[in-house]
């Protein structure tokens, strides 16, 4: 908050009445740009991410003037977690926060070696933002193969994917609103609501195909998940183990799909 609050616009804590879970709004009052923060933001980590979402739409060139083109006084975000499908200014305000947030000269010396929960939590921490935010950014800054899985209730939200992983096609399957697979530490937490709210984490190792059908059959994949308390989800960590090189397996399917040609 301290942050946004050196900068102008000041931020007003208000209920817009907003959707459950929409946690910003940005508007125009007086000739004055102005943040609201829902007071159905679950914790102060999710706060901070919001106020500089919010920020990112004041500081960035053309944000307000297309947000607040016709006339329009109070528009809502949403957020995207950096996914591609939403909208360009609210991708760019999500990493707007990430980088105020998450400064690279301060997170990447966090991000080496294996990922892992221990990982995002040491960001967590160390950049007091939320572990789902801190996740995002792990993902986006690892050199390994990741995915970081975000479900309610055992029904996946959204996914972020590292940019290594991201090179697979099998790993640009459409998971949102998809099932987390039954038997898994993700789907098993999701259904203990209990348990969500204590945090409570589930470590173990499974099969990549599980998450991903078209993953290697053989792939295994470690996999941590965590109950986030009042926000009422479960973060999952997924860390896939000694998968090919991607050109490697494009040529082996290539060769496989050759071979059943001439069966």
């Amino acid at each position: 908050m301290k942050i946004a609050g050196d900068k102008r616009p000041p931020i007003q804590i208000m209920d817009l009445d907003l959707p459950q879970d929409v946690y910003g709004a940005c508007g125009l009052a007086q000739g004055r740009f102005v943040i609201a923060i829902s007071p159905n933001c679950p914790t102060p980590q999710h706060r901070r991410f919001t106020a500089g979402h919010e920020l990112g739409h004041y500081h960035l060139d053309g944000h307000v003037e297309q947000m607040f083109a016709g006339g329009i006084k109070w528009v809502v975000s949403t957020g995207s977690h950096f996914q591609g499908a939403a909208s360009p200014v609210e991708r760019e305000a999500d990493f707007f926060a990430s980088e105020l947030l998450m400064p690279q000269s301060l997170v990447r010396p966090l991000v080496r070696g294996a990922p892992s929960l221990r990982q995002v939590r040491s960001v967590a921490t160390k950049c007091d933002v939320s572990l789902s935010a801190a996740a995002i950014t792990v993902a986006r800054l690892t050199g390994e193969p990741l995915a970081i899985i975000v479900s309610r209730e055992g029904v996946v939200e959204w996914p972020s994917l590292s940019p290594t992983l991201s090179e697979y096609p099998w790993a640009r399957l459409r998971l949102k609103g998809a099932w987390a697979p039954r038997g898994s530490g993700a789907h098993r937490l999701g259904q203990d609501r209990a348990a969500v709210q204590e945090n409570a984490v589930i470590e173990e190792e499974g099969r990549l195909c599980g998450w991903f059908p078209d993953a290697p059959a053989d792939a295994d994949v470690v996999e941590e998940s965590i109950g986030l308390g009042h926000y009422g989800r479960v973060l999952t960590v997924l860390r896939p183990v000694d998968l090919p090189d991607p050109d490697e397996e494009q040529e082996r399917d290539w060769h496989r799909m050759r071979g059943r040609a001439f069966d």
